[in-house]
């Protein structure tokens, strides 16, 4: 059993650093390792099983992250930098002061907008982690960035990509 534990930890990392090579070749920015850390939200002293499943749901949502931006023809790397600076990608991140939730900070009108718009029905979770991203990526595509102007700050300059 201990073994297994060691053996899936392996494959894990083994793919952490294929796609951090991937994503930097693509990309071209410092702070891969930024990339594959853990929500700062879901990093209290996990135990070891609990952080590779953490690392496997964000290597799971940049998955999803590069297949829609490629469906929806929007930059990946924009996508990345939203999510980072909305959520950290925290699938479960909410804002205290609003309805906000989940790895775009949807506000509970505008994600049943959106489903309403992508006829998608308007009860599908805001914490699903495809309807999220798939849904994200679809507004920007045809809304631009207009929904995350209050975080433009964070994202708009690319700090991984100081150098």
């Amino acid at each position: 059993m201990r073994n297994q534990k060691w053996q899936l930890l392996f494959i894990y990392l083994v793919v952490l650093v294929v796609i951090g090579a991937i994503i930097r070749q693509i990309w071209g920015f410092k702070g891969v390792e930024r990339i594959f850390s853990i929500p700062t939200t879901q990093a209290k002293e996990l135990p070891l099983e609990s952080q590779i499943s953490v690392l496997g749901e964000k290597v799971f949502a940049i998955q999803l992250l590069v297949y829609y931006s490629q469906k929806y023809s929007v930059d990946a790397g924009l996508v990345y930098r939203i999510i980072d600076c909305e959520s950290g990608f925290d699938l479960y991140a909410r804002n205290p002061s609003s309805t906000a939730k989940s790895y775009f900070q949807f506000l509970s009108s505008t994600w049943k907008s959106t489903m309403k718009r992508m006829k998608e029905p308007e009860n599908s979770s805001v914490f699903d982690p495809e309807n999220q991203i798939k849904a994200g990526i679809w507004l920007l595509s045809k809304d631009g960035t207009r929904h995350w102007l209050a975080s433009q700050s964070c994202w708009k300059i690319n700090k991984l990509a100081e150098k």
